[in-house]
């Protein structure tokens, strides 16, 4: 299990030194780090022999990475039917679950995120596996201020399937943690439904800019003023190790805890690594019925995080 001693790895994509790969998973989307990932990876000569696109039905385009692939790649077209992710993946990447995955994080949706590391958590054969996230360079934003959309349909609160964790909120003790994100919207409609004893927000530290740790909290002003919540809390924006860390340290012995990680992919993907070793936390995410399909502008960097999905 991880520990707060673990020695992780976590590279820049071009120092990371890849073996084959057998399976290659990553979404479509029309930002322009859909592609970056895997065209640093073809670019120095990882042989990569078969791809899982997901394509969202979001009007995102899917030709750029299948040209990358050349006929070696196969979609799953996924609606927002959640279950319908589930049982599609599942099928799909049954070849390769014994050999040698890659998932590209960027622009795969939390709640996927989350179902794919469940799946191949329960496969024994699974022990490392490298996730590729490429950091925007800047979000797009709306109305010509710091506001910030990607979900742009009506919202419901789903509890992630697999997730479903022990959480009793009449429990005296019960926790309710949001780990902060830029759109606020998505707090708002955790927060109408979420019932708790203590309330924690996490605000992302910023991975790039200093102005993306103020915009979150403006962003999320509704959610917090107004609200009984014990503290504001801080973790890193983009390392999910450190994520996990920190909720080890504050939520390792809490006897009923629900988590909703709006921030960025690698806060969720450390919450998701936290909740995978401790099967009682209960995740709680919003879900649109329609998305954006341009979010983000540019690429800064590209990280390559190697998970361990082994206790």
């Amino acid at each position: 299990m991880l520990s707060n001693s673990i020695v992780y790895k976590m590279e820049q994509i071009g120092d990371y030194a890849f073996d084959s790969v057998d399976c290659f998973i990553c979404a479509a989307h029309d930002d322009e780090r859909s592609t970056e990932g895997i065209s640093k990876m073809l670019a120095s000569g990882v042989q990569i022999e078969h791809a899982i696109i997901i394509k969202y039905d979001n009007g995102s385009h899917s030709t750029a990475l299948n040209e990358l692939f050349e006929g070696r790649a196969q979609e799953i077209s996924v609606s927002n039917d959640v279950n319908s992710f589930i049982l599609q993946f599942k099928k799909t990447v049954k070849p390769y679950i014994n050999k040698n995955i890659v998932i590209d994080i960027s622009c795969v949706r939390i709640p996927d995120m989350f179902s794919i590391m469940k799946i191949l958590k329960l496969n024994d054969h699974i022990k490392h596996i490298p996730c590729i996230y490429s950091v925007p360079y800047d979000y797009e934003y709306f109305a010509g201020d710091f506001s910030y959309k990607s979900s742009l349909g009506d919202l419901q609160n789903y509890e992630l399937a697999g997730y479903g964790g022990e959480y009793n909120p009449d429990n005296p003790n019960s926790v309710y943690v949001i780990f902060l994100g830029f759109e606020g919207a998505l707090s708002l409609k955790v927060l109408e439904e979420a019932v708790y004893k203590h309330l924690m927000f996490v605000n992302s530290l910023p991975s790039l800019s200093q102005k993306y740790k103020d915009i979150s909290i403006l962003n999320n002003r509704s959610s917090i003023k107004g609200k009984k919540y014990d503290s504001i809390l801080y973790a890193p924006a983009d390392n999910p190790f450190e994520v996990y860390n920190f909720l080890e340290k504050n939520y390792a012995d809490e006897p009923s805890i629900c988590i909703s990680p709006l921030a960025t992919k690698p806060v969720a993907l450390g919450v998701c690594l936290f909740a995978l070793n401790y099967e009682k936390v209960r995740i709680v995410y919003p879900i649109s019925d329609i998305y954006s399909s341009h979010v983000t502008n540019q690429v800064t960097k590209t990280l390559v995080y190697e998970i361990s999905l082994t206790q």
